[in-house]
């Protein structure tokens, strides 16, 4: 069972645990974490809560998120102030099999932790796959 932040209607109890693979071409992949449907209503970049187009990954205004440690959990999403639209993949030195750790605040209020694989390489990347979990 979770607990609740005081005052803010936030709780720390896990409300889904899934994988989806998103996919950078043509146009993008992007996903609500609000959603309730199995494949996270899945739709073209940019209008989600979390997206991939091209070389970046990204949140669609008002949602926010911040890359963080691979041992990020809720109460670290909860204080994290380094939230932004998006984050840029070029030049990273990428290569197929890397992990990445983001937080996300939803539109909604909520927050997740995403771990995501890349699949490609640092030139370019075909897909992401992602485990999320959301609060």
């Amino acid at each position: 069972m979770g607990t609740a932040l005081a005052g803010s209607g936030l709780s720390s109890q896990l409300r889904r645990d899934r994988k989806i693979t998103l996919y950078s071409e043509p146009n993008g992949h992007a996903i609500d974490l609000d959603s309730s449907a199995k494949n996270w209503s899945l739709s073209s970049a940019p209008y989600g809560d979390f997206s991939v187009e091209h070389y970046r990954v990204g949140a669609g205004s008002p949602a926010q998120l911040s890359e963080v440690d691979k041992s990020a959990g809720f109460d670290t999403c909860v204080g994290d102030t380094g939230y932004r639209q998006f984050v840029e993949l070029r030049n990273r030195g990428l290569r197929d099999g890397d992990q990445l750790t983001f937080c996300v605040h939803t539109d909604l209020g909520r927050y997740a932790v995403l771990l995501v694989t890349v699949h490609g390489d640092g030139t370019s990347f075909s897909s992401l796959e992602v485990d999320i979990r959301v609060w």
